[in-house]
């Protein structure tokens, strides 16, 4: 099993298109890749830097629902944003509702 459960997720993400030999092999050893759907909720903590911001927007593209959580409101996607502060783990906490997170910050 990969030992960090989130990066997992990400990991699939990337590659959940690809074909080649190692995804098959990574794909026998996790059996819940097929579970990641597009209403699967991803938390993106630091997505409204540079980083999260092009990455929020392919998740856009690819109609993937997601919310930000971040220190400062995102210009590109303010509907999707949760102002907390990575810091204070209870408003961090309330704050992620996502099955999947990402820390960017």
């Amino acid at each position: 099993m990969f030992p960090y459960p989130h990066f997992q997720e990400f990991i699939i993400f990337n590659y959940q298109k690809s074909r080649n030999s190692e995804f098959q092999k990574f794909k026998k050893l996790t059996p819940n890749v097929s579970r990641i759907t597009k209403k699967t909720k991803i938390s993106i903590i630091g997505g409204s830097g540079f980083l999260g911001t092009n990455f929020c927007s392919q998740l856009s593209l690819q109609q993937y629902d997601f919310e930000i959580i971040d220190l400062k409101m995102s210009q590109k996607f303010p509907e999707k944003c949760k102002i907390a502060d990575i810091r204070d783990f209870e408003s961090l906490r309330k704050s992620i509702t996502g099955v999947i997170v990402l820390h960017l910050a």
